[in-house]
């Protein structure tokens, strides 16, 4: 009996053996080493690098192909000509205009209404509401306090109640004033000089200058007829986005809402203000600003 006993346990601690063996094996052939664990961690981060780049870069093929660049400050004008600005490789040329004033801009159907942004045409005058906050400072020099104020000064509702309190000072030096507009329909014609693929966008600024040097910057830029970006989102943060590969050009029309700020004899230049210019700059000697008053008219 107890010789059957032995072989018994003989027996299961023999499978018991043979099983651990089996399971050791199993776990040998398929134990990842660590370069082999180095390199799946390096494709995944990769992978996730790709995934995230992809959702915060407009069009982003590549990045070796692909480039959002900004605009450069070197002066292609004396290469060029005045009517080029560039926008990082990509130089744009302004060759003709077409302007439109008064009744001929409602009046107009040789520019389909679904390149405007908003898919309307713009009205013949722009009204605006001006305050004029000098007056308002003489008047109420307790108002000039509260307005020039550190912004953590008072709380959100301390801040509506006092607004509240000066609303006749508002209604008394606020008034409308309707500018006529002007618009200018412009050819372009766009060539990538660079060999990467480039996505970028359009000034979307016209300064304007009075007759004794004033100036003022509005975003005028309303008409575009290539546009990549044409629904949702897209469309209403991206509509005047471009895109070229390398060496590509492209040929199209952008349109300009110019509002008269100061009087009849305003002139017009299209290109962004600079950054941190405070209306501070000249864009009769900056290089990436086109007069486009100055523009051949379109043929037609």
């Amino acid at each position: 009996m107890n010789k059957r006993k032995c072989a018994v346990i003989s027996v299961v601690m023999a499978l018991m053996l043979l099983l651990t063996c089996i399971v050791a094996y199993w776990l040998q052939r398929n134990k990842e080493s660590v370069s082999d664990r180095i390199n799946r961690k390096a494709s995944e981060t990769d992978a996730a690098e790709k995934v995230e780049a992809g959702n915060d870069t407009v069009e982003q093929d590549s990045p070796e192909e692909t480039t959002t660049e900004e605009a450069t400050t070197e002066d292609y004008r004396q290469i060029c000509g005045d009517n080029i600005l560039m926008i990082g490789s990509v130089k744009v040329e302004l060759l003709s205009a077409d302007v439109l004033e008064g009744d001929d801009i409602s009046a107009e159907t040789e520019y389909p209404v679904e390149y405007f942004k908003y898919k309307e045409l713009p009205s013949s005058n722009m009204q605006e509401e001006i305050l004029d906050r000098q007056a308002m400072y003489e008047e109420s020099p307790e108002f000039e306090e509260f307005d020039k104020a550190p912004y953590d000064e008072y709380s959100y509702d301390e801040v509506i109640e006092i607004m509240d309190s000066y609303q006749y000072l508002f209604d008394k030096y606020t008034t409308t004033v309707t500018r006529p507009n002007k618009v200018y329909f412009i050819k372009c014609r766009l060539t990538n000089e660079g060999s990467a693929t480039v996505t970028n966008t359009f000034p979307l600024e016209v300064t304007s200058v009075s007759e004794t040097g004033e100036l003022t910057s509005r975003e005028d830029l309303r008409y575009f007829d290539k546009p990549i970006y044409t629904e949702g989102e897209g469309r209403s943060m991206r509509y005047f986005f471009f895109k070229l590969e390398g060496q590509e050009s492209m040929e199209c029309t952008i349109g300009l809402v110019v509002p008269q700020e100061f009087g009849e004899n305003d002139h017009h230049y299209y290109g962004n203000a600079p950054e941190g210019s405070l209306g501070q700059y000249d864009p009769t000697t900056l290089p990436n600003f086109v007069d486009i008053d100055a523009l051949p008219r379109t043929e037609k």
